[in-house]
């Protein structure tokens, strides 16, 4: 695993760029680089004189980029001296040098608070930026200029003022490894993990073991090495990633059975009463999803929640109770079944209010509802009453978790909802479907105003796929 700053420095010397130097309240400026500077004086290439800052010499005339300069550690460069160089040498320099400020995510406050000496440095970042000479002639286009990087954990960690309709900006995402990248590093660390079955070439394991570490990164996996080598001994994969990600040795998932699923019917009977041909499908859908569980077809959706459920029926028989009964029954727990009101997210902007509000907006701190939850208690049911009121942008975030099992909210932070069983409930068509003693054709006439509703009004029919018509369920009139 190479270190991110030794491929930055190589990639960018590849560029043409002389020098790339690193620079953190922490730790001062890269040694290396700042030692290996033999370029003559700035001010005498320009024949101007420009505050350098005070690099801890007497004598401030002294060429910073001079190889006889001992560098300097946090200690004594401050961030606005560190600044005032970069703009001298962005402004005022032919040379090609790469300034990196690591841990960015740290250097600023709250971006609606900021301290005068916040605000002075984003004046020399900014003039910075605006003010480098812009290259006129076709070998000056040729050759690149120099740069400030700043490396942070998103840009909602900087002001808003230096990205938002910055045409001089580009945000420049790492992703994370992707499924081939991941199984390099599971088969390179095979014969390291203490677990019941090791993931080698070809097997089983492997497969599992590269579709359960989706989102995390090849340090993360050192770290699941490290963590199986301190249990008393081999672990199942399934407990190993529950324990890393939240500090649980063994996930509720493992402890569905089939001898508890066939109290499926009985347990829930006991606390919904009138609607048992839903809880008969309810039964039937947790039956395939632990068949999935146990077996491999699980594992190419091990990023995606576990069951998806869509309660329509009239209002008060009972879709919310069954909602909580079933979490009850499936972690332990009524209150692992986290409600949400759909009526309270029927304007323009209610999705942000799920996955918290962009930088610089009010609440930006506070984060989402629906992500904070979700980072608060991972293994969850998700209930979403009364769907078909919330607003058509909700739809967006909804479409999301189906797919992937996950979202990112507004600091920038990704949310798995791998561990999450998700229930919607609706009255779609209670007002004009009458109702019968005939059960099956009363159901018939839900599942067909459900369609309609998704296909017709909503113009969504996606959203509806990915529910899964099976998985839609019906309940009667009392």
């Amino acid at each position: 695993m190479v270190p991110i700053n030794q491929v930055m420095s190589e990639s960018l010397k590849a560029l043409g760029f002389t020098h790339v130097i690193y620079y953190s309240r922490l730790s001062g400026i890269s040694s290396n680089e700042w030692q290996n500077l033999t370029a003559t004086n700035i001010q005498a290439e320009q024949g101007e004189v420009y505050n350098m800052g005070d690099w801890g010499n007497e004598d401030n005339t002294q060429d910073p980029f001079s190889p006889n300069v001992t560098p300097i550690g946090s200690s004594t460069l401050s961030v606005e001296e560190f600044f005032s160089t970069v703009q001298a040498v962005m402004t005022k320099s032919q040379r090609k040098i790469v300034f990196v400020v690591d841990w960015s995510n740290y250097l600023f406050g709250q971006v609606n608070a900021l301290s005068e000496a916040e605000r002075s440095w984003l004046q020399q970042i900014s003039s910075s930026l605006r003010d480098a000479e812009v290259p006129t002639t076709p070998d000056e286009m040729k050759q690149p200029q120099s740069l400030l990087i700043f490396l942070c954990s998103g840009s909602s960690a900087l002001p808003p003022s230096v990205y938002l309709n910055n045409p001089l900006f580009a945000q420049i995402n790492i992703p994370l490894p992707n499924l081939e990248e991941r199984q390099a590093a599971i088969l390179a660390r095979t014969h390291q993990f203490s677990l019941l079955e090791n993931p080698t070439q070809g097997s089983k394991a492997l497969q599992e073991f590269v579709t359960q570490t989706d989102t995390l990164t090849l340090r993360d996996i050192d770290n699941l090495v490290r963590l199986s080598r301190q249990q008393s001994g081999p672990i199942s994969l399934s407990n190993l990633i529950s324990l890393y990600r939240y500090g649980k040795r063994q996930s509720p998932w493992e402890q569905l059975n089939y001898q508890r699923l066939q109290e499926t019917v009985n347990t829930l009977q006991q606390r919904v009463k009138g609607q048992n041909q839903a809880i008969e499908a309810v039964n039937k859908i947790l039956i395939r999803a632990f068949t999935g569980l146990s077996g491999l077809q699980h594992s190419a959706k091990a990023r995606t929640p576990k069951g998806t459920l869509f309660f329509v029926g009239p209002t008060g028989v009972g879709k919310t109770e069954l909602a909580k009964s079933l979490a009850q029954f499936l972690f332990g727990d009524e209150d692992a079944c986290i409600r949400f009101d759909m009526s309270e997210f029927n304007h323009e902007h209610a999705d942000q209010r799920l996955v918290g509000a962009p930088p610089g907006y009010v609440g930006f701190e506070e984060g989402g509802q629906l992500t904070n939850a979700i980072k608060a208690r991972p293994f969850s049911l998700l209930l979403f009453d009364e769907i078909e009121k919330a607003h058509p942008r909700i739809l967006d975030k909804f479409l999301q978790i189906l797919e992937d099992g996950r979202l990112t909210d507004g600091k920038g932070e990704t949310v798995s909802f791998a561990d999450t069983f998700i229930v919607f409930t609706s009255n779609i068509g209670a007002s004009e479907i009458q109702p019968s003693s005939d059960i099956e054709e009363s159901a018939i006439q839900f599942k067909d105003a459900v369609a309609s509703h998704f296909s017709r009004e909503l113009k969504r029919p996606e959203l509806l796929g990915r529910i899964g018509e099976a998985n839609i369920i019906p309940f009667n009139f009392m």
